[in-house]
């Protein structure tokens, strides 16, 4: 017989499957997370935009409506 060049025992097999999978979940994590740092001036620009909302000139805000298309009542 053959020597398979995984084991041959089902249990050890699904335990080698199981392991690869989660390695393989850990380096996508660890790439989505934690790939590349950001910038400390890029870091402070984001959290003041997110702290003061999205700015609006005074000319351009428009009053609050009641209904969210005004066609239809």
């Amino acid at each position: 017989m053959k020597s398979l060049p995984f084991p041959s025992s089902r249990l050890a097999r699904d335990i080698t499957l199981t392991i690869a999978v989660k390695l393989l979940l850990v380096a996508c994590l660890k790439f989505a997370f934690f790939s590349e740092p950001m910038d400390k001036a890029e870091a402070a620009q984001r959290i003041a935009d997110r702290v003061s909302g999205p700015s609006v000139p005074a000319g351009d805000a428009t009053p609050p409506s009641s209904h969210p298309h005004p066609e239809k009542p």
